[in-house]
Order: structure tokens, then sequence, then C-alpha cells
């Protein structure tokens, strides 16, 4: 069994201790049969890695340049599409997961997002470049349109770099830790 300082709970202590635990649990339908659902554990292993994930993102203020995300669909073609890029898979991925997490479901009406994950949520749960990505594929768009979308992209991420620099962010950072620590005590 794991043991940690409960005292100060972080992240990975939290992720350690939930590895221990099934990913899917038994439950007892109203028709009395049991069948397999995924734990609501696994739920809050995606929760923390996707917090751990955007606050190394939040520490590495990258951005995204259309030189060389723009690449043409064919040779000689009018037609764009952004080509795969690290950063850009990152966004796609955090942006679904976290879509998942927090959309019209029991999970997401339950659980407040961290601090990170809100603030990555409004700056981007609206780009529609990335729902067009993640829901369709990388879209075939004009070059002045990819411009635009790669424009808008860093326009988020510089809002959202902003956004992890206030007072108000540390702020709240410090109140959930403080509420985690002080709940955890109170078990």
């Amino acid at each position: 069994m794991y043991e940690f300082d409960h005292d100060s709970l972080s992240g990975s202590d939290m992720q350690d201790f939930l590895g221990c635990l099934d990913e899917y649990e038994v439950v007892t339908d109203s028709r009395n049969k049991e069948r397999l659902v995924p734990s609501r554990h696994a739920w809050m292993r995606w929760l923390i890695e996707a917090d751990n994930q955007l606050r190394a993102l939040g520490k590495s203020n990258r951005y995204l340049y259309s030189e060389t995300l723009i690449q043409p669909v064919s040779w000689g073609s009018d037609q764009v599409r952004l080509a795969s890029h690290p950063l850009l898979t990152r966004l796609e991925d955090l942006l679904a997961d976290l879509l998942t997490l927090f959309g019209n479901n029991a999970f997401g009406q339950h659980y407040a997002p961290s601090p990170y994950i809100d603030r990555f949520l409004r700056s981007f749960q609206d780009c529609v470049y990335l729902h067009e990505a993640i829901f369709n594929g990388a879209p075939v768009m004009t070059r002045e349109r990819a411009e635009w979308a790669v424009e808008d992209l860093n326009e988020r991420l510089r809002a959202w770099y902003h956004q992890l620099s206030l007072p108000d962010f540390t702020y709240e950072c410090q109140r959930v830790h403080r509420n985690s620590r002080d709940n955890l005590k109170r078990l």
C-alpha cells in the first residue's frame, strides 16, 4: 500500500493512491444485473494527469508558428491544413479530455475544476479550430483561414498564460490547496 504525508497531499500522491484502485467497478442496475463501468477513480486519475499537463504547459510559455504549421494539402494546392505539432496536439488532447470530463455528465456536476483547468476551459472551450480538429480531424482550409487559426490559438495561449500570472490565480490555487488540506484533516 502506498504511504503518503496527510499534511501535504500532492497531485502525484493522489495519482499513486488512485493507481492501486481498479479502473472498472461492478455496479448493479435497476434490473438487478451486474455490469462493469469505468470507475470514478479512473476519471480522477485523468483529471489529475490533465492538471499536471496544464501546469507544465503553463510554465513552458510556448507558442505556435504559422511558418512551420501551415502546409499544403497537395503540391500546388491552394488548400492547406495545420501540420502535426506537439503543442497543437497537446491542446487538442487536453480540450477533448476536459470537455468530456466537465461536459453534461455526473462527474462534471460534482467536481469543480482546478484553477488551471478552469482557466484553460475559459480560454479554449469555444475555439472553433480545436473543436473542428477534435471532432472531425485537422480541417482543410485556405491559407488566410489557417493563418487566422494560428493567430487565434496564439492569442488564446497568450491570454491563458497571462491569467496564470495574475494575483487572483495564485490566491485561488492557495485557497484550493488550503481547502483540500482542511478537508483531508477532517477525514
